[in-house]
């Protein structure tokens, strides 16, 4: 009974992280977090641990991801279990990676490697995104060597789809995207992200682009620039302008102010003054509900404005919005 409650509560868990509900998720895997310890199963153990990293990872506590992992590789030593303990090793390459230290990121890929703890013929549902080849691949990605990572990214691609793994798929195309981009292939690169973008999407995944990291994050924001002034198009007209004049319209007067608006608080605020909520801004940005706090904070700082509604009173009387 409590083995059961405490998966479901994991998988639930892993849901909310997705959908990048950090909050919800990290309660609820702390909650369960000693009875996955006590009881297992393996996959719970490995999830349980991982998000956690991830989360803390997340909010600037790196010290407190990488505890969770020693915790998750100290289980697995202590149940005889290599898959635990290669799991733990790869998220740590995870972090190195995205702390720019290469040289440890291949250090802990090795032992996994050297190890023989794997067979990538296999399947779990702890490491459906979280195994050698995405791990290796992202690292040579990020250090500069894309173009060498990018046939394995293709395979693997088109492996995961033959196979019907959809969320291993979905994360293959926004590293093969990643790495288009940097091996110059820009365009090619932007088309696989669009595509990858609508899947996520529809599926509610948010936290599979947004744990990559800034350069994504960046892509994604240029990718999405153009769409999110499309979107507006389906909102009220308000004087008959189209979205690509109200936007220009809206950056020539911020370009005057004392602390000009940034291109994406420009889009947050154009979409607040059409009535759009915070979830519904995010996803039409592809941003999370977080960020979009964030940018509706820094607003009402440069107008000096105390709320969303005296932001949008302010705007429209120094005419960055209609």
């Amino acid at each position: 009974g409590n083995r059961g409650n405490a998966v479901s509560a994991i998988q639930l868990a892993e849901v909310l992280y997705e959908q990048d509900q950090l909050d919800r998720s990290r309660q609820l895997l702390e909650a369960y977090s000693p009875q996955v310890r006590d009881l297992g199963p393996p996959d719970a153990l490995i999830l349980t641990c991982v998000l956690l990293s991830r989360i803390y990872f997340s909010a600037g506590e790196v010290d407190q991801a990488f505890q969770y992992l020693s915790e998750l590789e100290g289980a697995g030593h202590r149940l005889q279990l290599g898959r635990v303990v290669a799991s733990a090793r790869l998220e740590r390459a995870n972090i190195y990676t995205a702390l720019n230290d290469f040289r440890v990121a291949e250090e802990q890929i090795s032992l996994v490697r050297d190890g023989a703890m794997w067979s990538e013929r296999d399947w779990y549902v702890a490491n459906d995104c979280l195994y050698p080849k995405l791990v290796e691949c992202r690292l040579l990605v990020r250090s500069g060597k894309a173009g060498k990572a990018l046939p394995v990214i293709k395979r693997e691609l088109a492996t995961a789809e033959s196979e019907q793994r959809g969320r291993r798929a979905l994360k293959l195309r926004f590293l093969l995207a990643e790495a288009l981009v940097a091996d110059n292939q820009r365009n090619i690169g932007l088309r696989n992200l669009t595509r990858a973008l609508e899947i996520a999407q529809r599926e509610g995944f948010k936290r599979c682009y947004l744990e990559e990291g800034p350069f994504l994050e960046s892509l994604v924001n240029e990718s999405t620039s153009g769409q999110s002034q499309g979107d507006v198009a389906n909102e009220p007209a308000r004087d008959s302008q189209s979205p690509v004049e109200e936007f220009s319209k809206a950056e020539a007067v911020s370009s005057a102010l004392a602390d000009p608006l940034t291109k994406k608080e420009l889009e947050v605020l154009i979409l607040l003054s059409h009535g759009l909520s915070n979830q519904a801004m995010a996803e039409k940005l592809f941003i999370s509900d977080s960020t979009v706090r964030t940018h509706l904070r820094s607003i009402n700082l440069k107008l000096q404005a105390s709320n969303r509604t005296q932001a949008i009173a302010i705007a429209r009387k120094i005419g960055l919005v209609s």
